[in-house]
């Protein structure tokens, strides 16, 4: 008998007393073997992936993101550079009604009153704001007067609707701007009210 014919042998008789369990248990070897391969080579792919990506970062001075104030200084002088100019209040009551137009929300005459803060050297600009149209229209004007106005502020929204199958919402908007004092335009002097269109 040759060494081949034994070792075949031997195999069929393990094979026919242990069966089963060996079958079983060397399947379950085979399959952890190439799981651990996979993962391994799947680790090796992130890190390059993640390594590429730092690359990418630091390349592009886009996405760095600004450094945060860590002081009350710092974080009042951001502040001030964010603050609209008064004498270009007109402008800003501009691109708010044309944000309600373009997305066909309808506006009621609104209140509006210009409060000085003598310490800040800042005005606030107080709206309250009448509107009727679509609930997603108005979610839709308010962040897009938030984006457009960075010094602008939503201060409250109070929603009433006739019926649940009803589409349109009346709403009432209530902006704050907060301006800068310009030098034509100290404190303690009010603007007229404005109209909505």
């Amino acid at each position: 008998m040759t060494p081949l014919t034994r070792l075949r042998l031997r195999v069929e008789i393990a094979l026919a007393r242990y069966g089963r369990v060996l079958m079983a248990g060397s399947l379950g070897a085979a399959v952890v073997l190439v799981g651990a391969i996979a993962l391994t080579q799947q680790h090796a792919q992130v890190r390059d992936l993640q390594a590429h990506l730092g690359t990418l970062h630091r390349a592009d001075p886009m996405s760095v993101e600004p450094a945060q104030p860590t002081s009350d200084t710092q974080r009042l002088m951001q502040f001030e550079q964010l603050l609209g100019h008064r004498r270009e209040l007109d402008v800003h009551l501009g691109t708010l009604f044309a944000s309600a137009r373009q997305r066909g929300l309808r506006l009621m005459q609104g209140e509006y009153r210009l409060t000085s803060v003598p310490q800040g050297h800042y005005q606030r600009y107080e709206i309250v704001l009448p509107v009727e149209g679509r609930f997603d229209a108005i979610q839709d004007f308010t962040r897009q007067v938030l984006l457009a106005l960075p010094f602008a502020a939503l201060e409250g929204i109070a929603v009433q609707r006739e019926s649940v199958q009803h589409p349109v919402v009346e709403a009432k908007l209530r902006f704050a701007l907060y301006l800068r004092t310009d030098p034509e335009n100290p404190p303690g002097q009010t603007t007229t009210s404005a109209r909505a269109s």
